[in-house]
């Protein structure tokens, strides 16, 4: 057995024991010694993912009333595909926050969490506000097609959901409309292609 592919059952074995620091520093080492692989590099994105979620989790337990820990905590969730744990902890860090401008980032991951987890009611009033933000806040407008980048990978026909509480709550913007008769022709031509 070579050395590269010693790293390799090593970083496996740690993975699987949950040591992700010890798995993430093997595959590393893997990696650097043979040509990497999209099934190595993938194990080690996996890896970093939950390595840093564990460090996340740690240091919310030391510092339990930092909001900027319990942000970088969701961000860990939703990069560890734990998309509903993080819009739990979005939720309270959303429910605590009264001032509009510093919602809005909030609002945002919790946007793109909620669409992960298909909580498309939770995703519909995020996009609601975030909409409405950006015709008061100037910064906010810039983040709309971004929005509409989120909504649009969705494929999930659970989606029609959030798109008809988009329709009734934002009747006058005309580009929005537009983009959910879009929306709804490519979730057709989906369900025509099963």
């Amino acid at each position: 057995m070579s050395h590269t592919e010693s790293l390799r059952l090593e970083a496996d074995r740690k993975f699987e024991e949950g040591d992700f620091a010890g798995a993430r520093e093997a595959y590393r080492s893997c990696l650097l010694e043979s040509a990497p692989t999209p099934g190595a590099l993938g194990n080690l994105s996996i890896a970093e993912d939950w390595d840093r979620l564990e460090f996340r989790i740690e240091l919310s337990k030391r510092h339990p009333d930092s909001k900027e820990v319990r942000l970088a905590l969701a961000h860990a969730y939703l990069n560890a595909q734990r998309p509903p744990q993080a819009v739990a902890l979005l939720d309270e860090l959303i429910g605590a926050e009264t001032e509009s401008a510093r919602r809005i980032p909030l609002l945002l991951v919790r946007l793109r969490a909620a669409l992960a987890a298909r909580n498309f009611d939770i995703a519909a009033v995020d996009f609601v506000e975030l909409w409405m933000a950006g015709a008061h806040i100037p910064p906010a407008r810039r983040f709309r097609k971004g929005m509409l980048r989120e909504v649009s990978g969705v494929v999930d026909p659970g989606v029609e959901t959030m798109l008809r509480a988009l329709e009734s709550q934002l009747t006058s913007e005309a580009s929005l409309l537009e983009f959910i008769a879009a929306k709804r022709g490519q979730l057709r031509a989906l369900a025509d292609l099963a």
